[in-house]
């Protein structure tokens, strides 16, 4: 009996059900596929899936033979009604609704029309082999896919399902992935800059700051995220005048307990007296880590803690205004920020038009959320991947035959670099043979009390 109970274990595959809607299945608990936005996957999304059920319909009503599908990929647990957990997810999703709109709208001729699918891969993006799948068949289907975008962070089921894409022959635009060895996937285009471009960036600034500096590292398997930041930084920040004290302070995330081991790092970072700590880490355990740091014994040591963009995630986090308040300055570069567009003389890496789109009160985008926030980048930077992708489709179509294939579209994306750049919200996209966008400034961001996000400057584009 024992032995038939493991067996039936191992061999039965999960249960799938239809009961969430067309298209999306229900897979432990949580409503996982593919809708034209008729099905609501969390209450902080309905407004915006309303307005891209609309927009898909709209284009039905004005010529289905004359358009075709991008595809938004994103993890998200189904149900869930933490705001704070679903705030990026709905600011992806109204980045991509601005830039289909956009796209079906900014002109009455241009062809063809774009209907943009939303595709759940559960959390963390482990369903998503169903997903995918599905996916691959709406190629030859009435929707006419001939792209994908967006994907969440750089995990390795993200990977996962993009490797699987590619293998299908559907295009991927990552809106904000930044793992370094994501160049592997080379027919992956990504909007962000990796991960060592933005440590290089913000190197000058570190040595700046102090020349005694600590790295603080995660090493959860399978997040390159953390990995990639912090052997970066802890390759190119020492030089003559600038040295790493002590050892790399390293923590597991995936072994829980982080406030603790963060509480017996306290000492060495006192001994060490570090200017800098440069935390290689998710804006989760970042949160831990600033109200760890802030009881230190070394109080009266200032501390820049600088980090990368991942800790977009604390906008809004009030929490931290204490540890903020313990001496300590917390620095990290952005993929994107609307401060940039402020600054004098920098028409050459932004696009008026394309910066009006946010900029102007009557704009599309204030017009539908007139109180969201763009400080945390993420409606910038999931516009420019769905622009990147309308962009190849656009330059593969003709007016004898507007309805692309994906190879097609494939093709496309192979051109836009040097006078072929796309006009993105984030900055000029040019895209090198590895798929990553070159010549873009980063910005740097400072988390302020009550989890401002204040623009500080643009950093120079690095290699």
């Amino acid at each position: 009996m024992v032995l038939l109970g493991v067996l039936a274990f191992v061999f039965v595959p999960p249960v799938l059900s239809d009961d969430c809607a067309e298209g999306v299945v229900r897979s432990d608990g949580e409503c996982v596929g593919v809708t034209d936005g008729s099905h609501i996957f969390a209450p902080d999304l309905a407004d915006v899936e309303k307005l891209i059920e609309t927009e898909n319909d709209d284009v039905t009503k004005r010529g289905s033979r004359q358009s075709v599908s991008i595809a938004y990929v994103f993890p998200l647990r189904t149900g869930e009604t933490n705001i704070s957990v679903t705030q990026p997810i709905r600011r992806d999703l109204e980045g991509a609704f601005i830039a289909q709109y956009s796209a079906n709208h900014d002109t009455a001729s241009e062809r063809p029309l774009i209907r943009l699918l939303l595709a759940n891969t559960g959390a963390d993006g482990h369903k998503w082999q169903p997903v995918v799948d599905a996916l691959s068949k709406r190629v030859a289907g009435k929707d006419h896919l001939v792209a994908t975008v967006g994907f969440g962070p750089s995990l390795d089921t993200t990977r996962d399902a993009i490797r699987w894409l590619e293998g299908k022959g559907i295009p991927r635009i990552s809106a904000t992935m930044t793992a370094d060895d994501l160049t592997e996937i080379p027919t992956l285009r990504r909007i962000a800059p990796l991960n060592h471009a933005e440590v290089t960036a913000v190197i000058g600034h570190a040595r700046k700051a102090s020349g005694r500096a600590l790295l603080v590292q995660d090493m959860k398997a399978i997040d390159p995220y953390p990995r990639t930041l912090g052997d970066t930084f802890r390759d190119r920040y020492p030089d003559s005048a600038n040295h790493l004290v002590g050892q790399v302070e390293q923590y597991n995330s995936d072994l829980g307990a982080v406030a603790t081991t963060f509480t017996q790092m306290l000492p060495n970072i006192c001994s060490g007296h570090p200017g800098v700590i440069y935390f290689a880490g998710r804006s989760d355990q970042l949160k831990d880590f600033l109200k760890v740091l802030a009881r230190r014994n070394c109080g009266s040591d200032h501390i820049t803690v600088l980090t990368g963009d991942d800790a977009t995630g604390l906008d809004g986090e009030s929490s931290l205004d204490q540890a903020l308040a313990a001496n300590i300055s917390v620095m990290f570069t952005a993929l994107a920020h609307p401060g940039a567009w402020a600054l004098p003389d920098t028409g050459s890496f932004f696009n008026r038009t394309t910066v009006a789109r946010f900029r102007d009160p009557a704009g599309i985008f204030r017009r539908n959320f007139p109180n969201e926030s763009l400080d945390d980048g993420e409606i910038i930077m999931s516009h420019d991947a769905v622009l990147v992708a309308v962009t190849a489709i656009r330059n593969a179509a003709s007016p004898e035959r507007p309805q692309v294939t994906s190879k097609e579209v494939e093709q496309a994306l192979n051109r836009l670099h040097g006078e072929q750049k796309v006009a993105g919200a984030s900055g000029y996209l040019s895209f090198d043979n590895t798929g990553s966008p070159t010549g873009k400034p980063i910005p740097l961001v400072e988390l302020t009390p009550g989890g401002v996000l204040a623009f500080r400057g643009l950093l120079p584009p690095a290699a």
